[in-house]
């Protein structure tokens, strides 16, 4: 295996939760509806904001509204992760492991169903440019399908130049998994976070951990090559 590719939410970044308060009070505000956790799963969890926005007004969204209900959900969402700082923090073990890919010049990235606002924050708040170019990360700029297409996935090994079937991807989401499944990822790492072992090993989780610091994780390293 000679390539990394990270989802970010609920990954590298546990902030599910966060999410999950954003969309009920952004939900609430422009509804006046509650969001069942099952509608959370399946519909919102590791989706672009169109998919998740469409789902929820039941109607075809034009580009304007799609881009001015997501700043707002995204607003609320950035609002409770400033307010919430002890947790504004990666991953338990993440830092060490992508510490180690970098001390071996692996190629890594993130691909991200997120949009650039956030993106962006992220690199703020949580210096991901001490081991990311912001360049190659894929995220939601309105122009690759999201998951669980895998065209995100594809586009990640692209931009490290290593074929998808030679790439490890981490991911928490059904959608996530079943993206990496299609675009024919060598070796996928359930994230155990929204939902539970089964269910990522159902949709095509090759393993399933709930840190970086797993034994699973760490054998993977040797198993890694700098091509």
């Amino acid at each position: 295996m000679t390539g990394i590719l990270f989802d970010f939410n609920g990954v590298l970044f546990q902030d599910s939760e966060f999410h999950e308060q954003a969309w009920a009070e952004f939900t609430t505000r422009n509804t006046n509806t509650e969001l069942s956790n099952t509608a959370i799963n399946s519909f919102f969890h590791g989706r672009q904001n169109r998919s998740a926005l469409e789902f929820l007004f039941k109607r075809t969204l034009s580009e304007q509204d799609i881009m001015r209900y997501s700043e707002e959900k995204e607003s609320i969402y950035r609002d409770i992760c400033l307010s919430n700082p002890d947790q504004l923090i990666l991953s338990d073990g993440a830092i060490d492991f992508i510490e180690t890919l970098k001390s071996r010049d692996l190629h890594f990235t993130i691909v991200t169903s997120s949009c650039l606002s956030n993106v962006e924050f992220y690199f703020n708040v949580l210096k991901l440019d001490q081991w990311f170019s912001k360049e190659i990360i894929v995220y939601d700029d309105g122009t690759i399908t999201g998951k669980p297409a895998p065209d995100s996935f594809i586009e990640g090994a692209r931009r490290i130049a290593k074929p998808i079937s030679q790439c490890i991807v981490f991911e928490d989401s059904t959608s996530g998994i079943v993206a990496a499944r299609l675009a024919g990822a060598q070796k996928i790492v359930g994230y155990a976070t929204a939902h539970n072992h089964a269910t990522l090993v159902e949709n095509g989780a090759h393993i399933v951990v709930e840190s970086f610091k797993d034994e699973a994780v760490l054998n993977l390293l040797p198993t890694i090559m700098a091509i």
